[in-house]
This record gives C-alpha cells, structure tokens and sequence, in this order.
C-alpha cells in the first residue's frame, strides 16, 4: 500500500511539473508565479468560508437524535481542499477549488457514499455466508449431571473409567 501512495504523489509531482512548464510557457514564468499566489490566497478564503459554513451547519445539526454524517463528510472534503491548496501546482489547485465549491463537493458525496456501500456489501455478504444460518442451526449434546460436592472426585473417576 505504501508503495502505490508514493508513486502516486511519485506521478502527481511530475503531472504537476509538467503543467507548470506548460502554463509558463503560454502566459510567462511571473504570470504562473502570480496565478499560484492568487490561487493560494483565493483558495485560504473560499476554505475559511466554507469551513465555517460546515461548522455552523454541524453545530445546528447535533443533537441527540442527529446523525450529521452529510456535514461531517463536507468537512472532511473541505479539509482535503485545504491540503491541496497546501501542495504548489495548478492540477491541486484545480482540485482543491472544485471541492470548495458545493455543487461538485455534493456529487463527490455521491462518488463515495457508491464506493463505500459497494465496499461494505462485499462484506456483509461474506459475513452472512459464514455466519448465516448453517451456523446456527449446529446442535450440541450435552450431558448434565447432578452431584454434591462430596461427590465431585468419584463422579470425575467414573468419568475416567468410561474413557478407557
């Protein structure tokens, strides 16, 4: 796993030195320089502002009979919009102001709700196979057996006696 996360950020480096190469070869290398600060600056605020939109929404939505999961994913998308503005490049950037913006947050929502139940139903269902209702239905024998506790050391010779 630790593998398939270091050539990803591996290729997102180089797709990210690409496109920058690219930019700054159409619109020059201080108007590419300006377009990461004005995208930096603009991305802070859109974040601080969406981020106290989810605050505010989850603070009304807690309660005792709430479930804010909705929100809660907002801000976990949020959140990951704040870390691509963190990274320098234009394909983050890109990224991380698509996820600012509600309309595109609300489909991603979508995406991953699709994702995450297909992941669980694969294991419920291997969950329900093994522990269904062959499972249940074994019986076991028992033998119960009343004794004193005087009784305690012939009842378990006896027991030995039958074994052999």
């Amino acid at each position: 796993m630790l593998r398939y996360v270091l050539v990803l950020f591996l290729l997102l480096a180089v797709a990210e030195s690409v496109a920058l190469y690219w930019l700054a070869t159409r619109i020059g290398l201080l108007a590419t320089i300006g377009l990461l600060l004005a995208a930096g600056i603009l991305g802070s605020v859109l974040f601080r502002w969406q981020g106290r939109v989810a605050l505010d929404r989850l603070e009304r939505e807690l309660g005792p009979d709430s479930r804010p999961a909705d929100t809660l994913l907002d801000g976990v998308l949020i959140l990951t919009a704040a870390v691509l503005l963190i990274l320098p490049g234009i394909l983050t950037d890109v990224a991380a102001f698509a996820l600012l913006v509600p309309p595109v947050r609300a489909g991603v929502k979508v995406l991953l709700r699709r994702g995450v139940a297909r992941h669980f139903q694969g294991r419920v269902h291997a969950m329900t196979w093994t522990n269904g209702p062959a499972a249940r239905d074994r019986i076991i024998d028992v033998k119960v057996t009343e004794t004193q506790s005087s009784d305690v050391p012939a009842a378990i010779s006896a027991e030995d006696k039958l074994r052999d």
